[in-house]
């Protein structure tokens, strides 16, 4: 069984430290390869695609510090990413009928505090740009009382299912960042 690749990006982070400093080492990406994290969030104010939804975190999500984990948090960013693209019209189902399919290539999350068990936490996605190849769409994700956890941004390749290549960006998520 093949675990899905926002999975396997975040295994690495699960056995990091908690706290944001000792986290971002862990993650392994070429700083080359990727948009330095705080330097590329766009605010949620300049965008006016913004998707928000409300998770809690359960039993199961938490360590044995009665946190979320690190793969929790990454779960809950790709959920929030997926439900807001198919509000956009250009969800994996719906690019389907047109051989296309998107694949997360980068995520980079830095958290300053974990969510405890049975916390709601709010998710915040927008896409913020498309560069090249890569859609780009950016995260905040707060805890209970609206205190910013976490912020988040990622990088997503259209993917021409037929040729297993990557396919150009559709002029309608172009339109989107």
């Amino acid at each position: 069984i093949f675990a899905p690749v926002w999975q396997r990006l975040c295994e690495p982070l699960q056995v990091s430290a908690r706290r944001a400093d000792a986290t971002l080492p862990a993650l392994h990406l070429r700083a080359r390869h990727f948009r330095p994290l705080l330097q590329a969030f766009t605010p949620v104010s300049a965008s006016n695609k913004v998707w928000s939804e409300t998770v809690r975190v359960r039993s199961y999500e938490a360590g044995a510090d009665g946190r979320a984990s690190i793969l929790s948090i990454c779960n809950y960013l790709q959920e929030a990413a997926g439900n807001h693209a198919h509000a956009l019209g250009v969800a994996i189902d719906q690019l389907a009928a047109q051989n296309l399919s998107w694949v997360l290539s980068r995520l980079r999350v830095r958290m300053d505090e974990y969510p405890r068990w049975r916390e709601d936490v709010r998710i915040t996605t927008w896409p913020c740009g498309v560069e090249r190849l890569f859609a780009h769409r950016d995260f905040e994700i707060h805890g209970a009382g609206g205190r910013l956890l976490g912020v988040g941004t990622s990088a997503w390749i259209l993917l021409d299912i037929r040729r297993r290549r990557p396919a150009r960006m559709l002029d309608v998520v172009k339109d989107f960042a």
